[in-house]
């Protein structure tokens, strides 16, 4: 996978991200990115399957004012559909509360209460039927 940016003079180049992972073929990507303008932190996270793995893999960078991060990885043991939608929606007012959907491997949609700062699954996937 490759991050690409451009800088002020609209040259295209690849950022810090790019050549770090490998997705599946079959992987849907979703990226999100939290930033809280008061104390200039900054969140990003993409979501994708790796490459011959049915479990979600969580990269994510952080920084502030004063310190960077380097990139990261969390691989969690959650069970996904190959080739899956992905989607996140924040939830409440702490804005790194977020809500993971996705299928699992029967091609059911299933949702997730994640803390995007500490990495920390609270439900082990709440059904949704129709």
């Amino acid at each position: 996978m490759y991050e690409r940016h451009s800088p002020q003079e609209g040259l295209w180049g690849n950022d810090n991200f790019s050549g770090l992972y490998t997705a599946s073929d079959e992987s849907s990507i979703f990226s999100f990115w939290y930033q809280s303008i008061d104390t200039q932190t900054q969140i990003l996270a993409i979501l994708f399957q790796d490459v011959n793995d049915n479990a979600l893999s969580i990269a994510k960078y952080t920084g502030d004012r004063t310190s960077q991060s380097s990139w990261t990885s969390i691989r969690q043991s959650i069970d996904i559909q190959m080739g899956s939608a992905l989607a996140v929606a924040p939830v409440g007012s702490v804005r790194t509360d977020l809500r993971l959907y996705m299928g699992d491997p029967n091609g059911r949609m299933k949702v997730y209460q994640y803390d995007l700062t500490s990495d920390t699954l609270y439900d082990q996937g709440s059904e949704l039927t129709p």
